[in-house]
Formats: structure tokens, C-alpha cells, sequence
């Protein structure tokens, strides 16, 4: 399906792709032919097999190995989408391994996957936002200029929790959250608090507003279904916050 959606593979290239899986000496992703066989197994002209492996080759979709100057080539098929996927998954994992917070730096997982802008700031501590009783500047944990930003609140937001339990820092803690959200909505700024039950495709396609670009998923299926799995475990780990109203 990826190769078929491909828009840099022309269309007698992905017939070609198809035809080499059914060559008789193809075995474990890589086969033993000439252009001439190709053309042959695909019904079209040596040029045209020709043209239609150059298009594989350029998108990386086949290498082309090559032991003497004449005589049969050695193809190695490959799916360069889902290799980009795996990496991708690797380098999520990585990054969440590293993340001090596992619920904030999944709501960023989601947010770089599906909102189609490069241009934003983690940790943001712009210059207005600064609590007006005590002088302390507050962050955004993911910030988009000039008017949108997103909250990761986990339980310890709503109350005490076995990790944070003075009831006094949780006090506190309510409250720069509302004073953060209230200088926002002063400025403007569209500031989504996300949750634990938030983080799915669904859950976090909700919490993105309008002025932002959502980014076109094709290609993207292992990605999702890793991020729906690790955002799943991370969920059952972790205690729900008290009902919010939305």
C-alpha cells in the first residue's frame, strides 16, 4: 500500500515492483535478473523496464547490486516508508527513555506528529507570563507562536499524590495553573490542557484548535500505533486526575 500511494514512483515502476517478487529466482527481499527479463515479466519494452527501475532505485524503494559489467543484476527490495517508520519509533523511544516526565513528553510525541509546524518552543517562558504575586516566571511546556500552547497536567495538578504529598504544594500548584491560564486567555493564547485519558489520536486531535495545521498522516500507521501503545501503558500506570469540566 505504501508503494502504491507513492506519488515519486511512476505507475509502471510499482508494476515493475510488484512483478519482481514474482520472479523465479526471487527470494528473501532480493532477486537475480536482467532488464531484459524484467521486460519480459511486465509486457513492456526494455526501455521502459529500464525507466521503471530507475524510478524504483531513485525513491529507494530498490538497490541495485552489481557482481560483473554484464549478465544478470542483483536487486534488493526494500519500503523506504517503513523504514522511516522504524526509525522514527526508535528515535520516539529514545527521547522517551531520556524524558523526566512520561506524560508531558508523550503529549509533545503527539503534538510534533500531528500538527504540520516546525516553529515552536518547549518549556516556553515568555516574557508576560509571570505570576503576579510572587514575581515567578511560568512555562508553557509546548508553545506555538504567536497564540497557542499546550499543558501537560497530571494528577499532582488536582491534589496531592503519592509522589507529591503536602497538600501545600499542591495549593500552590492549582494556582499558578489557573493564573497561567488566565494570563493566556488575557493574551490571546489558546492553552490546552491535556490529560492522560487525552493522549490517543483521537484524544489529542480534540485538543488541537483551528489556528493550528494538522499534518497529513499517510505513511504514518506504525507510528501511530506505537504512540497509541506506549500512551496506553503510560495511562494504566498512572492515576487518574479529578474531573475537569471541558
Amino acid at each position: 500500500m505504501d508503494l502504491l500511494r507513492s506519488r515519486c514512483v511512476i505507475a509502471q515502476a510499482k508494476i515493475t515492483y510488484g512483478a519482481l517478487q514474482l520472479a523465479p529466482t526471487f527470494r528473501d527481499g532480493q532477486v537475480e535478473i536482467t532488464v531484459n527479463q524484467i521486460a519480459r515479466l511486465t509486457r513492456c519494452d526494455p526501455s521502459t523496464a529500464r525507466r521503471a527501475l530507475r524510478s524504483l532505485v531513485d525513491a529507494g524503494w530498490v538497490e541495485v547490486r552489481r557482481s560483473r559489467r554484464t549478465g544478470p543484476f542483483q536487486l534488493i527490495l526494500s519500503n523506504p516508508q517503513l523504514d522511516a517508520q522504524k526509525k522514527a519509533i526508535a528515535e520516539i523511544n529514545r527521547r522517551l527513555e531520556k524524558a523526566p516526565y512520561r506524560g508531558e513528553a508523550l503529549m509533545r510525541e503527539w503534538l510534533t506528529l500531528l500538527i504540520d509546524l516546525d516553529n515552536f518552543e518547549d518549556d516556553a517562558s515568555p516574557g508576560f507570563l509571570v505570576n503576579p504575586y510572587t514575581g515567578e516566571e511560568m512555562q508553557i511546556d509546548r508553545f506555538y507562536p504567536p497564540n497557542a500552547g499546550f499543558e501537560f497536567n497530571g494528577a499532582q495538578h488536582y491534589g496531592p499524590t503519592a509522589l507529591y504529598p503536602s497538600e501545600e504544594q499542591a495549593r500552590r500548584q492549582l494556582g499558578r495553573d489557573l493564573i497561567k491560564q488566565a494570563i493566556c486567555l488575557r493574551r490571546g493564547i489558546h492553552l490546552a490542557v491535556v490529560h492522560a485519558e487525552d493522549l490517543s489520536l483521537q484524544g489529542m486531535l480534540r485538543r488541537i484548535p483551528d489556528c493550528l495545521p494538522r499534518r497529513r498522516l499517510d505513511g504514518q500507521e506504525l507510528v501511530i500505533a506505537h504512540l497509541e501503545s506506549r500512551s496506553r501503558d503510560y495511562q494504566q500506570r498512572t492515576p487518574l486526575p479529578m474531573p475537569v469540566p471541558r
